[in-house]
């Protein structure tokens, strides 16, 4: 791909000024449980965009889910990497592992609803335990949420430490 017919970059893509995301009366319910309810937001391209809150609101142990959650698949995929040693096959086989991760947690449906040989997948995986303790925040209703975290830190930790053995691989 020459840089005359290359895609353009995201930060090409739109006029100055241009709205990156947007959305108008955005409302989710948890059953019978409001969790977002009429909200605008707009973000322009080259702004910044911060969680705000009182204290004790939960922005932080929002972010710290977000990031044992976005550690464990970070490096699940840079340990794949470091096995296959492949862009084409690491895509392959990435999207083979996270898409059945994705439709076996509680994402879509509660647990309750699952066949039981889901359920235990739904069990053993980490993105259940993220979407447990993030629908828990939203809601006000933190059920699980020491169990959630460590969940989310061992599943980290494990995906860290099998990551870093295979770094090497991927340097040569």
């Amino acid at each position: 791909m020459t840089p005359d017919t290359a895609p353009p970059r995201a930060d090409e893509s739109a006029p100055p000024g241009a709205d990156a995301v947007a959305c108008t009366g955005l409302t989710y319910a948890f059953g019978d449980h409001p969790a977002v309810d009429g909200l605008d937001l707009t973000v322009r391209q080259g702004e910044v965009f911060g969680l705000l809150g009182p204290n004790g609101a939960g922005k932080t142990t929002v972010a710290a889910i977000v990031v044992l959650g976005s550690a464990f698949f970070s490096c699940l995929s840079m340990t794949i990497a470091g096995i296959v040693l492949s862009r084409d096959r690491l895509m392959g086989i990435g999207q083979a592992i996270t898409m059945p991760l994705f439709f076996g947690s509680n994402a879509l449906y509660p647990v309750s609803v699952m066949p039981h040989w889901l359920q235990a997948v739904s069990t053993a995986n980490p993105l259940s335990y993220e979407v447990d303790a993030l629908r828990g925040l939203l809601l006000g209703t933190p059920h699980h949420l020491a169990s959630d975290f460590a969940v989310l830190f061992l599943a980290a930790a494990l995906g860290i430490t099998a990551a870093s053995a295979l770094l090497g691989r991927l340097a040569r």
